[in-house]
């Protein structure tokens, strides 16, 4: 699973669409990909029955110590925090202060996931596990407030890790499958807690693997990229 992972991130830097030049002109130039998904699954799609049996699985857990993970995970919110989260994995502290070249790269690329993300919710959407199965409480009831009952498609905490994980692979190659793991283990942890459905994951992390790949074939990101490399080749 983790090699077909990499393979599709690998992949999608050839299938990268223009270059960006602003946050409105990245927008207008990467939004093509959001037709490029499948959409939320509708009735009498077999995605329906996974996405429910996947959830079942993860109201399973919800004693487990993976359940009180995903909790955790459900605090990430700003890019600071997954800066944090990864710092463990990359063994450096990562941060504005500690690696600005890096952070700049990263805020970057974090802002136009984001934008994609949630044009692609407006346009699709979705109730979430917790307001299908309202006697569901999640595994982080205090923070069902924040969470739009109808915007579950795609996932947006999955989404946020799977863009700074996917950069961080490329600035640090040598840690990169430790990295990914995790990523794609804070995504995992949006269905196992309630709060996606599994599919809702999988076309986060596909539209972040495009839109990065996008992003990787503009000239300025692209130094931004490097000038983050540079640094970490001093950590």
């Amino acid at each position: 699973m983790f090699k077909k992972v990499v393979f599709l991130f690998l992949a999608a830097g050839i299938l990268g669409l223009s270059g960006c030049k602003s946050s409105t002109a990245e927008y207008d130039k990467v939004k093509t990909v959001q037709h490029q998904l499948p959409g939320r699954p509708v009735e009498g799609n077999p995605q329906l029955l996974a996405d429910e049996k996947a959830y079942q699985e993860g109201l399973a857990m919800r004693d487990t110590a993976r359940a009180k993970e995903a909790g955790k995970h459900a605090e990430l919110s700003r890019l600071a925090d997954y800066e944090l989260f990864f710092s463990k994995v990359v063994g450096h502290e990562l941060s504005e202060t500690a690696t600005p070249k890096i952070h700049k790269m990263l805020k970057h690329a974090f802002r136009v996931s984001k934008e994609m993300i949630h044009a692609t919710k407006r346009q699709n959407p979705r109730q979430r596990p917790f307001a299908v199965h309202p006697e569901d409480k999640t595994c982080r009831p205090d923070l069902i407030a924040r969470s739009n009952p109808d915007r579950s498609y795609p996932s947006g905490h999955s989404g946020e890790a799977w863009t700074v994980g996917l950069l961080l692979s490329k600035v640090f190659p040598e840690k990169s499958e430790a990295i990914l793991e995790l990523a794609k283990r804070a995504g995992d942890s949006r269905w196992i807690c309630g709060y996606h459905w599994a599919s809702d994951v999988e076309a986060s992390r596909t539209l972040v693997e495009r839109t990065v790949a996008d992003l990787l074939t503009d000239d300025s990101f692209q130094r931004k990229l490097e000038k983050a490399q540079k640094e970490a080749a001093h950590l």
